[in-house]
């Protein structure tokens, strides 16, 4: 089997300070899931059982192996280089908190917002200038051309509840009709706090193969956990109107 020749990862280092606070649970949950190890655990793990935890899973992920990709390996290993940065700085502890894992089911079961907070990966977008299906023109109250890129980005908003219910659902339809019409399938609609951290590992590309590849498992892995919670929600709804 032959090595891989992984260069350095910058994915996602903590760039801007008022950001780390909040999102260094997050990122060393992320990491210790995507190496197969549980978040509830952190505070017990050592760097040796985080580096078993590597190998076992690069294993798998190898461009040699059955199942693996250069993308793969290039994520687990960003991984193992964030959970490892973690472990050495004495923060990884905190990814067994409460709420350190926006994708984990714990953490939904107390800050599920209705995942309605759009995420474009701008590692995908063709731009909006360039998009005969453009987002920003299907949902101008939503999206906007990034002024230095020319790539679309959501319009981040806090008046959920305020609008009218025929407001709401023209704005949500119109935000439905421009992600089914993407064409590259970069829009999806997540938690607050799962587009911050998916947005954390945009800010951080550095052009690696691995964070579009990581970007695709994030948005998979959080339509299900937010299909889930929601579910769930729906079934105790009902329950409580018998």
């Amino acid at each position: 089997m032959r090595a891989l020749g992984f260069a350095p990862t910058r994915f996602p280092p903590p760039r801007r300070a008022s950001r780390v606070a909040a999102s260094s649970s997050d990122d060393a949950a992320s990491a210790l899931r995507r190496l197969g190890l549980d978040a509830r655990d952190a505070a017990t793990l050592t760097e040796r059982d985080v580096r078993d935890a590597y190998r076992a899973t690069m294993r798998d992920a190898h461009p040699d192996a059955a199942r693996g990709s250069t993308a793969r390996a290039l994520a687990v290993r960003a991984a193992y280089e964030r959970a490892m940065a973690s472990a050495r700085d004495g923060t990884l502890a905190s990814a067994s908190d409460g709420d350190g894992d926006a994708f984990a089911a714990k953490t939904l079961a107390r800050t599920f917002d209705g995942a309605r907070h759009g995420f474009v990966a701008a590692t995908r977008c063709r731009g909006a200038a360039a998009c005969a299906s453009s987002c920003v023109e299907a949902a101008p109250r939503s999206f906007v051309a990034d002024a230095t890129t020319g790539k679309a980005r959501w319009i981040e908003r806090d008046d959920f509840g305020d609008a009218s219910a025929d407001e709401t659902s023209a704005l949500a339809y119109a935000e439905w009709c421009a992600s089914e019409r993407c064409p590259e399938k970069c829009i999806a609609f997540v938690t607050r706090r799962q587009r911050e951290f998916m947005l954390e590992v945009l800010e951080n590309d550095d052009g690696a193969s691995g964070v579009d590849a990581f970007l695709r498992e994030l948005v998979e892995t959080a339509e299900y956990v937010n299909g889930r919670e929601a579910g769930r929600r729906r079934a105790r709804a009902r329950e409580r109107d018998e």
